[in-house]
């Protein structure tokens, strides 16, 4: 899986390196000890919950139908090409 994760990397680097997470998270990941918790004290409930209430912040149409899945890169770039 390591090798398909680095392609997936190098394709994603390319297209658009400012909003590579690789590139962009891998920096402050490193200076974290390992087995910590990168999100400790915040549950997959309480995601949803800011996710949704940022989107209906922004008047974002359906805004409680999203979850945090739709958070992935291609979810984003759809909705922000579709001027949302």
């Amino acid at each position: 899986m390591r090798v398909a994760t680095e392609v997936m990397h190098v394709a994603t680097h390319f297209s658009a390196q400012a909003t590579c997470p690789v590139c962009v998270l891998g920096p402050i990941v490193d200076k974290v000890p390992a087995g910590t918790a990168l999100f400790g004290g915040i549950s997959a409930a309480d995601a949803l919950r800011w996710l949704r209430v940022l989107l209906t912040g922004l008047g974002v149409e359906d805004a409680m139908s999203y979850g945090t899945h739709d958070f992935r890169r291609g979810h984003a770039l759809d909705l922000q090409l579709s001027g949302e």
